[in-house]
């Protein structure tokens, strides 16, 4: 329980400073937002045992990333190398502490069933990244998946491909998988005391380039294709 404890210090921590904005109706301010969200990073991977390995580098220009998605422990890894704003399924901002939390650090929340919902937030992914200049992460599967083997979504690539906006491919990989991934009737405090029970988490993120999407359907493929390769040696 003590290490359980632990590890979410830091999302409790930030949940507080989340809901000092919220009542007082103030934005948090961006480069504070940011530095916010690295040290979260950090700290939580630092707390959950997870030892970390990156090859390549965020871009430095806004964009938006797009890869697998294997197990929560992938909001932080990606939080802990750039300053990252995620799009998210609407019912998570209805969630305690990571709804709370998500407003706070302008999550783009999206009604997947809802049309009105999903155009709305390609507009203002749109707008945040081209005017904004912010980094929006968007896990196209939509949900965890141990080998990324479920279909993608097109609609982050569209945005993409209609506004000319650059994307950056990231790949994340985890030894032991099995252990990390946190896919189908897991229960999150379950799951989360198991893996706090492993002696060690390696985490692994690769970044391609940045490149602007030509051909919708074969650049989607191609990307997934890729991320569902593993990292040599695992």
């Amino acid at each position: 329980m003590f290490k359980m404890l632990r590890a979410l210090y830091p999302t409790l921590y930030y949940f507080v400073i989340a809901q000092k904005y919220q009542l007082s109706r103030k934005p948090l301010p961006k480069a504070l937002r940011n530095r916010y969200l690295k040290d979260w990073g950090h700290w939580t991977l630092a707390r959950m045992g997870v030892s970390l390995s990156v090859i390549g580098k965020p871009s430095s220009k806004s964009c938006i990333l797009l890869g697998n998605h294997i197990s929560y422990l992938d909001i932080p890894l990606l939080c802990n190398q750039a300053p990252v704003l995620f799009l998210a399924k609407a019912e998570l901002a209805r969630w305690p502490l990571i709804g709370s939390i998500g407003r706070c650090i302008e999550t783009v929340f999206i009604d997947r069933s809802s049309k009105a919902s999903r155009q709305a937030g390609a507009a203002k992914i749109a707008e945040k990244v081209l005017k904004a200049k912010e980094f929006i992460a968007v896990f196209p599967s939509g949900t965890t998946s141990i080998d990324e083997s479920v279909p993608w979504r097109a609609g982050a690539f569209r945005i993409a491909h209609e506004n000319a906006i650059p994307v950056q491919a990231f790949r994340i990989n985890y030894e032991p998988r099995s252990v990390a991934a946190f896919v189908g009737d897991d229960w999150f405090l379950v799951h989360m005391y198991k893996l706090l029970k492993t002696s060690q988490i390696k985490a692994s993120i690769e970044f391609l380039p940045p490149k602007l999407i030509r051909d919708l359907a074969k650049d989607m493929e191609e990307i997934k294709a890729w991320c569902m390769q593993r990292e040599i040696g695992n």
